[in-house]
Order: structure tokens, then sequence, then C-alpha cells
């Protein structure tokens, strides 16, 4: 199969976004070595995907809003027919309508700007209003949970909606690190989208006796924010505010971490609940936040207020440590997702492994 792999909606930094570009794109490489792969992409692809014989990187070096979706609406329909391909897939839900719908496939993995709009600006309001013309035209719409799903069919009414649960099985490269008895308390919550709420977790923390919180992502402005925030709680000595930070020292903070809080308003999946759940980390979650509804109980469910998540942080350190879950494979979600797309363009051509996936 020729794929073009629009993976515009997947920039750097975008947290689960990416990871899922670069983990899906991988592993369909890997597990079907014959696949010519053309992926479109910001700079962060040129390297993501070095040692993969069968895919060649089509980069856009602008990321504004504007170019994202002139890339996405016209410049990928475009790469699709000078490469001949067989198959468009975008991984977010806006793909080029110059694309056949039957060749056309995207994936949607949350509407939080409809129930949330306030959590946008402008821009991206404006680009995510495509969204539902996009998923209710391509001729495949791949939904990552059951939820998103249901908020696809309530939103958008796909023609044809297929269900690809993510993989999970990413953190089985980590490099492992032991937690002992003992250790310091740690906590790791998240500030790089405004829906992440870690206003209320930097407030909790005030009313744990110890513990060091370490908020990841928050930049510029609003990292300064938080840090005047702890500063007037009185426990700015107990709040990490780094940033992106590399790879291995997220690995080793979320391996090693007491507890992961995900404070969020809206979540299409979270990663940090499988990603912590893989180390037997307990993970707690807003109970507005859904995950509760897509993990069930890898999750603890808290109120998202200060003192709802400070009982919850001292119940999760006190208890003794989970262990690890299994982890469903990345090969299999990019095995499905490829059936998806192959049972869309010739029905006769669906793969067997798309059993996991449901109609």
């Amino acid at each position: 199969m020729r794929v073009v792999i629009d993976a515009m909606g997947s920039p750097d930094r975008s947290g689960g976004m990416n990871l899922y570009a670069r983990e899906l794109v991988a592993s369909w490489a890997a597990g079907n070595p014959d696949d010519a792969i053309t992926v479109i992409a910001g700079p962060w692809a040129a390297d993501a995907f070095v040692g993969h014989p069968n895919i060649a990187v089509h980069v856009v070096r602008s990321g504004s809003s504007a170019a994202r979706a002139w890339t996405q609406l016209v410049s990928s329909g475009v790469v699709f027919h000078r490469s001949r391909a067989d198959a468009l897939v975008s991984l977010s839900p806006l793909a080029s309508p110059l694309v056949p719908a039957r060749h056309r496939a995207v994936v949607v993995h949350d509407w939080r700007h409809e129930s949330r709009p306030g959590e946008f600006g402008v821009a991206q309001r404006w680009y995510r209003r495509l969204w539902r013309w996009s998923a209710r035209t391509a001729g495949t719409t791949i939904a990552i949970s059951d939820r998103t799903a249901a908020e696809s069919r309530r939103h958008a009414r796909p023609r044809r909606l297929v269900v690809v649960e993510n993989g999970a099985d990413h953190p089985r490269r980590w490099r492992a690190v032991v937690r002992r008895p003992g250790d310091e308390v740690t906590l790791v919550t998240y500030g790089h989208l405004p829906n992440k709420r870690p206003e209320a977790v930097i407030r909790a923390l005030a009313l744990v006796p110890d513990g060091t919180l370490w908020v990841l992502g928050a930049q510029g402005r609003y990292r300064q924010s938080l840090e005047q925030l702890a500063a007037s709680c009185g426990i700015a000595h107990r709040v990490r505010l780094p940033g992106f930070v590399p790879d291995q020292e997220y690995h080793r903070l979320l391996a090693t971490a007491s507890a992961v809080v995900l404070n969020s308003s809206d979540e299409g999946f979270g990663f940090p609940v499988v990603e912590a759940g893989y180390f037997g980390i307990p993970v707690i979650a807003a109970a507005d936040s859904g995950l509760h509804t897509i993990h069930g109980r890898a999750v603890r469910v808290s109120a998202p207020d200060p003192r709802s998540i400070a009982e919850a942080i001292l119940a999760a350190v006190r208890d003794t440590p989970g262990h690890a879950t299994a982890a469903r494979s990345w090969a299999r979600c990019a095995e499905e997702t490829r059936a998806a797309v192959a049972a869309a363009r010739d029905p006769s051509a669906a793969a067997a492994v798309a059993g996991g996936s449901r109609p």
C-alpha cells in the first residue's frame, strides 16, 4: 500500500497527539515493510522516523494555524496525487477534500472545543470548526475510544465510524528506574494546555504535609503565574516548573512518581494513565475529565477542587503501590488502523486483524 499520513495536527510538544503520531507511524512502518509511507509533518518528523527505509518525510516549516490548515486542506491532497497513493490518513480530524472520500481517513481524539470553547484561542477555534465537516465527509473516521466515538456521532455523524483504541506499550522501552520505600513523595501533573488546570493541584499541595510537585510543560507567562501562585501558597520550594523536559527525564519522573495527577477538564484518552499504570503508579483523575469512562478502575476519581485532590493524594501515597497493568500494543493499533483504511478502499483487502476494530 502507498499511503500519505498527514501528521500536521500532531506538532512537536503537543503531548499525546505527538506521541500518537510517532508511535502509530513507526509501528505501521515496522509491521508493513512493503508499504511506502509519506509523512507530512513539522521538522520533528525528520529525526523521529530515521531508520525506517519505507518512510519519506515531507517537512513543513511553518507551524501557524493558517499554514497547518492550508497544508491539511490543499498540500496533503497534492502530495497524495503526486505520489499516486492509495490512501490519505490524517492523524487529526481534518483531511484534504482534494482526495476522494473512499481514499480519505481521519482520526478523532476529542471534541473538547465543542464542550469547552473558552479554553481555545480565536485561531484554534477557527481551525477546529473545520473538523465537523471533515469528519462527516471522510470515507472513514477512526475514533480512539468508545467515548470519542459517541461524541463523533453527536457532533459530526460520520459516514463510517471505526473504533481503534490507542496503543499503550511504549513504556516498555523506557529505562528501568526502581522506586524504593522511604523515597521522597513526588507528584507529577501537567501544564502545557489550559485544560490541565495545575492551579488546583498546586493549591492541593499546600494541604499535603510533604512532597514535591512537578508541573510539566508550562511555559512563558503561564509558568510565571504558576510560580507566583506557589509562592503565595508558601510552597515555592516544593513546586518544580521545568517546562518541557527531555524524554529520558520525563520517563524517570513518571516511573518514580508517588502519584500522577490529571486534573484535566476533558481528555480524549490520557496517555499518562497507561504510562503510570505500566509501572503500577496510582493516577488521580478529575471527575469531569471523562478518564474514568475510558480507563475504569485504572484511575482514582477526584472532584477538581484543591481539598478533594489533596485527600486523593494522601490516600494514593498511603496505599500499597499497585501492580503494573497489561498494555495494548502499538503494533496492534497500527494494524487495525491500516485494516480500517484498506477496508474503505477495497473491502476485500481488509486484514484479519481488524477484528479488534468496532464499527
